[in-house]
């Protein structure tokens, strides 16, 4: 790994009020700032190209929670968030990148929960607007020594719409059901409504069965692609089309069992989406354009294990997932080079992972300090375009903490302890090339406050 270093900062606070019985008022806010360099292949260290990447993120969440005597729980939450990315191509790339964007996020949720019988109904909003604010540049330093800049002050907004309700048909059986309402307002201007119905049995001796179908819309992205950038994306032989939001259509059933303390959970799920939003990459960086495919799918079965408070100090867990992620026709919106195949038949994403296994446990150790180690494996992520797979890859994280005091505690933790190097994308149209993370190790300490 050349040319990989990375550091940054961060803080947050948290503050709880309660004012009366009835109302609670809740802040918290949180700022964090990342530098980092992008890695080179031993060919472009050579060259000395030192792209960079910077990132910013800064939000403050404010809630008022007022409950009535009649049961009646008013939620208010207006919110704020700032996001700023930046890409810094070195002056001796080839072709000099530069990619600077802030985001600011103004909105607020609001719900209003009350019971009525055997009803819990819940009825509110989740809007917002955006406010984009981007540069994108592109620079050749051989050959034609060609140049493209285009700088995008954009606004977008959602507006959101539920009601939903919960209905104890008997002390066994639960019905749910729910309706949305989005409009999305920006480079394209577009509306869903979007139904749920589930429904959760208690089954004698077994445990709980579930079973959902619902329907969710996820609106595009606010930057588009205009100007000398897009002539010289066309120059290059990529064409561009607007993008639309994503339609998904998501069948589940799970069964939850219960077996003298220790927790087993069975799931299975389906998704049909229509104009699937994915990304495609510009090399190897880490700067992504939007696009999105006519239709895809998600096949998975998942299975969760967890152990209540074994000898009074060790709790174990594990987690397995089988999935197949697939996508179908052409590009409807985007940019990108890559052709479907010409049957019109399903071909693997970027994310497709058959098989993910993590199994851990914590033990709790005398004097205040306790462990918890993870091991984790995948099957291997996509090769190219597919249908091959990459190989496996398993790796291991370790946390060591203290108490100190009852206030304050200390922890250590090593994520990917033996450096373990793989790629989780290699040569995909949507994806690049990428290994996964090296070593990260962190030293946190915990105050709490006197409430």
């Amino acid at each position: 790994m050349l040319h990989d270093a990375a550091h940054g900062i961060a803080g947050f606070a948290s503050v709880v009020y309660h004012k009366s019985s009835h109302d609670q008022f809740r802040f918290i806010g949180a700022s964090r700032s990342d530098r980092f360099e992008v890695p080179n292949t031993v060919g472009q260290q050579a060259l000395g190209i030192d792209d960079r990447e910077a990132g910013a993120d800064s939000f403050a969440n404010l809630t008022w929670l007022h409950t009535s005597n009649t049961g009646t729980v008013v939620t208010v939450s207006p919110y704020y968030h700032f996001n700023r990315q930046q890409y810094i191509g070195g002056s001796r790339s080839p072709l000099v990148t530069t990619d600077s964007r802030a985001s600011n996020y103004m909105g607020a949720s609001a719900t209003v929960a009350t019971i009525v019988g055997k009803h819990t109904v819940r009825v509110g909003t989740d809007s917002f607007a955006e406010h984009d604010n981007s540069l994108f540049g592109l620079a050749e330093t051989t050959g034609l020594l060609r140049s493209a800049t285009q700088q995008e002050v954009l606004w977008s907004n959602v507006v959101a719409l539920f009601a939903e309700d919960s209905y104890r048909v008997t002390s066994r059986l639960t019905l749910n059901g729910g309706l949305r309402f989005q409009r999305f307002a920006g480079t394209v201007t577009e509306q869903a409504t979007s139904p749920r119905l589930g429904a959760a049995l208690a089954v004698p001796h077994v445990g709980v069965l579930r079973g959902s179908y619902s329907h969710y819309y996820q609106h595009p992205p606010t930057s588009t692609l205009s100007g000398s950038l897009l002539d010289f994306a066309l120059s290059e032989g990529f064409g561009f089309l607007p993008v639309f939001g994503e339609h998904d259509a998501v069948w589940e059933v799970g069964l939850g069992i219960p077996v003298h303390g220790w927790t087993v959970d069975v799931d299975a799920y389906r998704n049909m989406a229509n104009n699937l939003v994915d990304h495609d990459v510009l090399g190897n960086s880490n700067l992504l354009f939007p696009l999105s495919i006519e239709h895809g799918r998600v096949r998975a079965f998942e299975s969760t294990l967890r152990s209540p408070l074994l000898l009074g100090r060790l709790q174990l867990h594990s987690a397995f997932a089988y999935q197949i992620a697939e996508g179908r026709g052409a590009v409807t919106g985007g940019m990108t080079d890559f052709q479907p195949p010409a049957n019109h038949d399903y071909f693997f994403l970027d994310h497709d992972q058959r098989v993910t296994f993590n199994s851990g446990a914590t033990l709790d150790l005398p004097k205040g300090f306790w462990v918890s180690g993870t091991v984790l494996f995948g099957s291997g992520f996509l090769r190219g375009d597919g249908p091959d797979h990459l190989p496996a890859h398993t790796t291991g994280d370790v946390a060591v903490g203290k108490a100190l005091t009852s206030r304050v505690s200390l922890r250590f933790t090593a994520i990917n302890i033996a450096d373990t190097q793989y790629l989780t994308g290699f040569e995909n149209s949507f994806a690049g090339t990428h290994w996964a993370a090296p070593r990260e190790l962190a030293i946190q300490m915990r105050y709490k406050f006197n409430y």
